[in-house]
């Protein structure tokens, strides 16, 4: 039987973020993906979604956009490690307050009207919390050129994966800029956390 066609708003994960939860080469994980694909066109009756991305060089490459379920039937066959990674990172995109900081549609690079105050407050929090090298590495894991991600960083455009991606490097530098891991959970970190999220909800 046929499975219905993912939703548009659907999150999903692309070949490249799980190549580097596995720490596996981007290269030989599209290889053992397209063996894998064979099995799964047999029984869901449709190939995985292959899309462009363009590499630090800015050459096209290809890559796969998973939903949940085709990137949990990727990794079956990894480590528990690798699995919980993965688990936990599809937890991040459906309950990651930062999925309500830009409530509109994904567009492709168009400007529109100016964004509300906490949407700026969000903003300036993301580029705060961000360092050198990572407009490149935010441009990679969505597929997006570094001018895009720096127009809709500087509210010039919006584009909902890109703030998405940006928030989560901008927490991953957040923690990995404490010196020990208790500081990670230290009453000024949990406060900074707290006012971001107020900041994030509806």
């Amino acid at each position: 039987m046929k499975r219905p066609a993912p939703s548009k708003n659907e999150p999903r994960i692309t070949s490249l973020e799980i190549a580097k939860l596995s720490g596996k080469p981007h290269a030989d994980l599209l290889k053992s993906i397209r063996k894998q694909e064979v099995a799964w066109k047999k029984i869901n009756e449709g190939n995985f979604s292959l899309v462009k991305y363009k590499d630090p060089k800015g050459e096209l490459r290809p890559m796969y956009s998973f939903t949940k379920l085709e990137s949990l039937y990727i990794i079956s066959k990894y480590n528990d490690e690798v699995r919980a990674k993965l688990v936990k990172r599809w937890y991040e995109l459906e309950n990651n307050k930062a999925d309500c900081a830009i409530p509109r549609k994904i567009t492709k690079g168009v400007a529109r009207l100016p964004y509300n105050e906490n949407e700026k407050d969000v903003l300036s929090w993301i580029k705060d919390h961000l360092i050198y090298g990572d407009y490149d590495k935010i441009a990679q894991n969505t597929g997006y050129s570094v001018p895009s991600v720096s127009l809709v960083l500087n509210r010039k455009h919006v584009n909902e994966l890109i703030v998405k991606e940006a928030y989560r490097v901008a927490i991953d530098n957040k923690i990995q800029g404490k010196d020990d891991a208790t500081s990670v959970y230290s009453p000024a970190f949990i406060s900074d956390a707290m006012q971001t999220i107020s900041k994030l909800e509806v």
